[in-house]
């Protein structure tokens, strides 16, 4: 419009075209976590939802889609599932965890309204979920034989653990058994090493003890696993008590009392000695003979008597022999 002093108007018209420009979508996410070996039957912890903006949906009648991708498929994976439509732009992520890992992976998101595509990040960390320690082996039943040395077994490949490898997890090992075979035999573990080790002259009596071996994690989970020993009886061969040289009058019968100690004399055995005696020299001058006596098992001993008959109106020096035996000869 123009006007002159006047007041006098004129005036023309034109038409002004304002042309769409697409707005790019925009896209906010943050980081997500979850528990390793996160159970994906439960949604709620492995299912999230996202969305995005974009003003050219509600101007230009435009849709959003959805991909997202991880950059670390062996820690965990993502599925994208696109549910826009003309009212809502949203999308679930389903991250499905590798069993028994750990650790951050990178999940970038594209979002394209068909013209423009954007991507943003955002970590998820898998936080470590302790594993507990499995059996990976066997330890077979063992044998050993009174007086035996000490028996050592590697426990290297006995137990395992996930975490061993992934988060530097550690097995400490212990050994146990029956309390009442304290006295015959001990089992103890140092580093990855069970020793079996013998007291002497403990006998088993060829019955089995139980040893429990276990293993624990720095959690304290425990794992464990159990075998037989087996610790036979070897003979031990009798001693006897010193004789000191006698000093007897002729004519008259004489006795003295004997003693031998072994230790396989103890409680609930058969154990017996068998003492005897003979002259070595001076047959002529003296005649010997033995008469078992008792034992007494507490000391692991047994006694006999020896009885002596001279040859009347003879003296001298007589060498006497005593032999003990046990029953194994």
């Amino acid at each position: 419009v123009a006007i002159d002093l006047i007041g006098e108007p004129v005036s023309t018209s034109f038409e002004l075209t304002i042309s769409p420009v697409n707005d790019f979508p925009e896209i906010a996410l943050s980081d997500y976590e979850m528990i390793e070996d996160a159970d994906v039957d439960e949604p709620e912890t492995t299912v999230i939802t996202i969305s995005a903006t974009d003003v050219d949906i509600a101007t230009n009648s435009q849709n959003l889609s959805f991909t997202a991708g991880s950059d670390d498929t062996g820690l965990v994976d993502v599925i994208c599932v696109d549910n826009s439509d003309s009212e809502n732009s949203m999308a679930t992520l389903t991250f499905t965890p590798v069993e028994n890992q750990n650790g951050t992976a990178l999940i970038t998101v594209t979002v394209s309204d068909g013209i423009e595509t954007i991507s943003t990040d955002f970590n998820i960390e898998i936080t470590p979920e302790n594993d507990i320690p499995f059996l990976a082996g066997t330890i077979s039943n063992i044998e050993m034989v009174e007086d035996d040395p000490p028996e050592t077994i590697s426990l290297i490949g006995l137990f395992d653990d996930v975490d061993i490898q992934t988060n530097g997890d550690v097995l400490i090992y212990d050994a146990s058994m029956d309390a009442n075979y304290s006295s015959v035999v001990t089992a103890s573990v140092a580093g990855d090493e069970l020793s079996l080790t013998l007291f002497a002259n403990q006998r088993g009596d060829g019955e089995s003890i139980e040893v429990t071996v276990v293993a624990i994690d720095l959690i304290g989970e425990p794992v464990s696993t159990s075998f037989e020993l087996t610790i036979s009886p070897e003979n031990d061969a009798p001693i006897i008590t010193f004789i000191e040289n006698q000093e007897m009058d002729e004519d008259f019968p004489q006795s003295i009392t004997i003693t031998a100690t072994d230790v396989d004399i103890v409680p609930d055995s058969d154990e017996e000695l068998e003492f005897d005696a003979q002259v070595y020299s001076g047959q002529e001058l003296v005649e010997v003979s033995t008469i078992q006596l008792f034992q007494n098992i507490a000391e692991n001993e047994d006694s006999a008597m020896l009885q002596f008959t001279f040859t009347e109106n003879l003296f001298g020096v007589a060498v006497i022999r005593v032999t003990v035996n046990d029953q194994n000869g």
